[in-house]
């Protein structure tokens, strides 16, 4: 009988401390998150295509494939860190975990 007085005791103090707690910082939902109203998107689309038959031998990229994808701009390095548990937990769980930093090749025109 002592036993179930104290877990009903015990329980009575957790829910008295986190009534207390709700009542002390006030009860809130969650903001509503959007992004600026300057922020554009952006998307990225990848294909797997083979280096001979998109690539000129000065690794370019052949004018029919900047015809059809309609590329204008220069292209862009880009370094890329992946991340992940030796083990590649991360990736088998379906994550990509990745730091990207973009440096944008200038044409010498």
């Amino acid at each position: 009988m002592m036993k179930l007085k104290k877990t009903k005791t015990g329980r009575t103090l957790i829910i008295a401390a986190l009534s207390a707690v709700v009542l002390a910082t006030g009860w809130q939902s969650q903001p509503k998150v959007e992004a600026a109203g300057n922020a554009v998107p952006s998307y990225e689309v990848k294909f797997l295509l083979s280096n001979d038959t998109v690539l000129k031998q000065d690794f370019t990229l052949k004018n029919e494939v900047k015809d059809a994808f309609q590329i204008t701009e220069p292209a862009a390095r880009m370094l890329v860190e992946y991340f992940d548990t030796t083990d590649l937990s991360l990736n088998d769980s379906g994550w990509n975990v990745r730091f990207r930093k973009k440096k944008i090749r200038r044409s010498t025109n």
